[in-house]
């Protein structure tokens, strides 16, 4: 049975389709589902037309366990808003042996430490709409991230519309396609995270530095480049070389110059870098 249990469920998260949810009684209720999937984590949130929401995520560890979460209740949906009144939630822990009961946990409340977000913005550009939160959220960072954050990362380097990150959306019916981001949807206060245009600049200098964590050297090349703060540049922002995948991640900023911190192990013990070389937020 708990075998059973858990096809069932897993089948619920990723066999939906976009527009269709079956309840328990077989009832079929028009459903509008946005999700998001990563390496061994994803989530997805279920929004039915008689006003109830069902919000999912799920994480697998690469050597069994894991946790599925899932949110019950009512939404509200207002222009570009949407909230969510969270009334109960299911938690099933994954035991790390296959042979091993999970624990499954279920509330008819919602408790602080388990809630997931449940206040969105809703976002519109071409074929997608997104459900973005300013709470911050654990992810694969050591940065404190929110949706707007991992949004305008992937907009600032062209990832998305192609590809999406960890944060809901859905694709649409529409016809606005290649079109840009028309911006003022986003809260003043995370815009400036948003380029208008990519950023082009080129590397002034570098030179190889040592750093000791945990008692053990590590070898960087801290890389100068030739635009700062009064050109927009920003600590984090993501820079690139042409037709390379490598990030290259802003460090710390001055008014004309900002640096770069790259670790030996990107070069794989030998640094090409040129002084010239241009490097872009966005090449195409």
């Amino acid at each position: 049975m708990r075998i059973l249990f858990r096809i069932l469920l897993i089948s619920l998260i990723f066999g939906c389709k976009n527009r269709t949810y079956i309840s328990d009684s077989n009832e079929t209720i028009d459903t509008l589902k946005y999700s998001y999937k990563g390496f061994n984590n994803g989530g997805s949130l279920y929004l039915m037309n008689n006003g109830n929401f069902i919000h999912t995520k799920f994480i697998y560890g690469c050597t069994g366990g894991g946790e599925i979460k899932q949110i019950f209740g009512e939404y509200k949906r207002e222009k570009s808003d949407l909230i969510l009144n969270e009334k109960r939630i299911e938690l099933e822990k994954l035991s790390i042996g296959f042979n091993e009961k999970s624990e499954i946990l279920k509330l008819n409340f919602v408790p602080d430490s388990l809630k997931l977000n449940n206040k969105f913005k809703i976002i519109n550009w071409n074929n997608f709409e997104y459900l973005l939160s300013e709470n911050i959220t654990e992810g694969w960072s050591l940065r404190e991230l929110n949706d707007f954050n991992r949004f305008s990362d992937n907009y600032n380097s062209g990832y998305e519309p192609e590809n999406s990150g960890m944060y809901l959306r859905m694709k649409v019916d529409s016809i606005n396609t290649n079109k840009k981001l028309n911006l003022n949807q986003i809260p003043i206060k995370w815009r400036n995270l948003f380029l208008q245009e990519p950023i082009k600049t080129k590397i002034v200098g570098f030179r190889k530095k040592t750093e000791i964590i945990d008692n053990e050297d590590y070898i960087y090349w801290l890389v100068k480049i030739d635009k700062g703060e009064n050109q927009n540049i920003r600590k984090f922002l993501d820079f690139k070389r042409k037709n390379e995948y490598n990030i290259f991640t802003i460090d710390s900023v001055l008014s004309n110059k900002s640096y770069i911190k790259i670790y030996d192990h990107t070069f794989q013990d030998k640094m090409d870098l040129k002084v010239g070389e241009e490097l872009r937020t966005k090449w195409n």
